[in-house]
C-alpha cells in the first residue's frame, strides 16, 4: 500500500513539473481580428403600424438621419434592403431620393436590395419568389446602376429549400439570415438547395440590430470568427423601424474601438467587398443541405383571408402574364399590358412581406391589404380578359350552338371542370357541350334569367384534354331525347351502413350522427380518411 502511494506521488509530482515547465497559452490579440461594420435599419413595412406610417415616418426619418451621417463621416456606410423604398422615396420625397442615389455613387449608400421586400419564403409560390428578385434586381439596377450579389433576409421566419437555386439564378452569391436561431448551425455555411446549388450563408454576430460596443464588436465577433477559423467577420449595427438606424454615437465608436488595445480592428464595409475578402481567406465552410425552418409556426394559420388573397393573386397574375405574352407574340394584341401586370405584381410582392403575409401584425394592416388586393385583382383581370378576348377573336366560332372557348394556361394537358356564364336570345333547359364527336353533359348551375337582351345562365361541364398553353372550342347545343351520353351510375344502400357509391367514390354515413364515416377513392384504391 505504501509503495503504491509513493508511485502515485511520484507521478503527480512529475505531471505537475511538466505543467509548470509548459508555457501558458497566449491570449489572442484582438487586433489580429477585423470586424467589418455596416450600418443598417431594419424596416418592417407593416407590422404594429400601417404602411403609410412606414413610408412617411420610418423611411423619411431613417433615411434623413443616414444621409446626415454621411455628410459628417465620409467613411460611413449604410446598407439598405427592400427595393420598394426607392419607388416610395422618389414619389413622396424626391429630394431624399436624389440624395440616396448620389450617396450610392460615393459608396456610402450600400444597396442590398436584391428583392422587392424582405419577404416570407414559405407561403409564396416559386413564381412569386422569382419575381421578388426580378423586381428587386431590376429596380436597383435601373436606379443605382448595378445588380446586387447579396440576399438580405435576416428577419424572415424561415427559409425554403428552393431558395439557394432561385437566388443564385438571380445573380445572388451571398445570403444573410438570422432566423431560425440554431446553436448547432455554424455562423458561416454553404447553404445548399434542392438541385445542389449553393450560396454562402451568413448569420451575423448577435442580432442584426444593436450598437457598436465592446461586447458586440469584439467579444461576439471574435467568437464567430474563431468558430469559423477566420480573422475577418462582419457586423451590422443600428436601430430599426422607428429607431432611425445608426446614430452619431455609433459611428464615433469606430475610432474609439480602433484606439483601444482591447478591441478588434474596426473597418467600414460595403458588404460585397467583405464577402470577397472572406472567400480569399477561407472557402471550405460547412455545407447545410435543406430548408432552414421553422419559426413562429402559428403564422401559417392566422389571417386566412390574407393567405387566400395571396394565392388568388399569384394564380391570376401568372395566368395573365402567359396569356398576354401569347397574344402579343402571335400579334393578336398590339402591346403587352406592362403597367397593369407590373403594378399588380408590386402590390402582391409588398403584401408577401414578413409580418404581413404570415399574419403577425395588427388588424388594420390586413384591412389595408384587402383594399390593395382589390386593385391587384382589377388590374390582373383586366390584363387577362383583354388578352383572352384578343385571342378569341382569331378563333373561328362559326357553326351550330353557342361557342365557348376553354383556355388552358398551364404547361400540361388538362381535364377539368369548367364553369361559364353563357347568353343567347333563348336558352334550352338541357344542354350538351360538343367538340367534334365529343359530347359532354352540361349541368345548369344557375337557370336562365332575362337581362333585357336575352337570357343568361351559369353552366358547368367537364372539359377533357385541353392542350397545354392552348385552347379548345366547345359548342353548347340543346340536349335532345335521342342524345346518348355516358352517365355515372350511382348506387345507394343501407348495409352495413348507409352509403352512396359510383365508379369513383364510395361514401358511408354514420347513422347515429349523419357525419361521413368513410370515404374510399376507388380510382386510387385508398381510404381517404386514413
Amino acid at each position: 500500500m505504501l509503495k503504491q502511494l509513493q508511485i502515485t506521488l511520484i507521478i503527480l509530482a512529475t505531471v505537475s513539473a511538466v505543467h509548470a515547465q509548459a508555457p501558458a497559452p497566449e491570449k489572442e490579440n484582438p487586433k489580429d481580428y477585423t470586424t467589418h461594420v455596416v450600418g443598417y435599419a431594419h424596416i418592417d413595412m407593416a407590422w404594429l403600424w400601417r404602411w403609410e406610417e412606414s413610408v412617411h415616418d420610418i423611411m423619411f426619418h431613417t433615411f434623413s438621419n443616414q444621409l446626415n451621417l454621411m455628410s459628417q463621416y465620409p467613411d460611413f456606410t449604410f446598407a439598405q434592403d427592400q427595393a420598394v423604398v426607392y419607388e416610395m422615396m422618389e414619389h413622396y420625397y424626391p429630394d431624399i431620393y436624389k440624395s440616396m442615389v448620389q450617396r450610392a455613387k460615393t459608396k456610402n449608400w450600400i444597396p442590398v436590395s436584391s428583392t422587392w421586400t424582405q419577404m416570407d419564403e414559405n407561403m409564396p409560390d416559386g413564381e412569386s419568389l422569382v419575381r421578388q428578385f426580378l423586381f428587386g434586381q431590376k429596380e436597383t439596377k435601373e436606379r443605382l446602376g448595378h445588380y446586387v450579389r447579396v440576399a438580405w433576409q435576416p428577419d424572415v421566419f424561415g427559409h425554403s429549400y428552393s431558395m439557394p437555386q432561385i437566388a443564385r439564378k438571380a445573380g445572388v452569391e451571398f445570403y444573410i439570415f438570422n432566423r431560425p436561431h440554431d446553436s448547432h448551425r455554424p455562423p458561416i455555411v454553404w447553404w445548399q438547395g434542392l438541385d445542389g446549388t449553393r450560396v454562402l450563408g451568413y448569420s451575423t454576430p448577435d442580432e442584426y440590430v444593436g450598437t457598436l460596443d465592446h461586447h458586440r464588436t469584439t467579444e461576439m465577433s471574435m467568437i464567430n470568427a474563431q468558430k469559423m477559423g477566420v480573422k475577418n467577420i462582419m457586423l451590422l449595427y443600428g436601430t430599426g423601424d422607428h429607431g432611425g438606424g445608426p446614430n452619431p454615437n455609433d459611428v464615433a465608436m469606430i475610432s474609439k474601438l480602433n484606439a483601444s488595445p482591447n478591441d478588434v480592428h474596426v473597418k467600414t464595409t460595403n458588404v460585397e467587398d467583405y464577402f470577397d475578402l472572406l472567400l480569399t481567406e477561407k472557402k471550405d465552410f460547412p455545407v447545410v443541405d435543406g430548408e432552414l425552418n421553422s419559426v413562429f409556426e402559428g403564422c401559417y394559420t392566422t389571417q386566412s383571408d390574407m393567405k387566400r388573397h395571396n394565392r388568388q393573386a399569384e394564380q391570376l397574375l401568372f395566368t395573365a402574364e402567359k396569356m398576354s405574352e401569347i397574344a402579343v407574340i402571335n400579334r393578336f394584341r398590339d402591346y403587352y399590358p406592362t403597367r397593369d401586370i407590373g403594378e399588380a405584381w408590386k402590390l402582391a410582392l409588398l403584401n408577401q412581406t414578413h409580418d404581413l403575409l404570415p399574419g403577425s401584425g395588427i388588424g388594420p394592416i390586413y384591412k389595408d391589404a384587402a383594399k390593395q388586393y382589390e386593385e391587384i385583382f382589377e388590374r390582373g383581370q383586366r390584363a387577362l380578359d383583354f388578352s383572352l378576348q384578343c385571342i378569341g377573336l382569331h378563333v373561328d366560332t362559326r357553326g351550330e350552338g353557342i361557342p365557348l372557348v376553354v383556355y388552358n394556361p398551364q404547361s400540361w394537358e388538362r381535364t377539368n371542370l369548367v364553369t361559364a356564364e353563357i347568353s343567347a336570345s333563348s336558352l334550352p333547359p338541357k344542354m350538351l357541350a360538343m367538340h367534334g364527336q365529343e359530347a359532354v353533359a352540361v349541368q345548369v348551375l344557375k337557370p336562365a334569367r332575362h337581362d333585357g337582351n336575352g337570357e343568361r345562365a351559369t353552366i358547368a361541364f367537364l372539359a377533357r384534354q385541353v392542350p397545354q398553353m392552348g385552347l379548345k372550342l366547345y359548342r353548347i347545343i340543346p340536349a335532345t331525347g335521342s342524345s346518348t351520353l355516358p352517365t355515372s351510375q350511382v348506387e345507394a344502400g343501407l348495409r352495413p351502413r348507409p352509403y352512396l357509391e359510383n365508379e369513383f367514390l364510395k361514401v358511408e354515413i354514420n347513422p347515429a350522427t349523419g357525419n361521413m364515416a368513410r370515404l374510399f377513392d376507388k380510382k386510387a384504391r385508398r381510404e381517404v380518411f386514413k
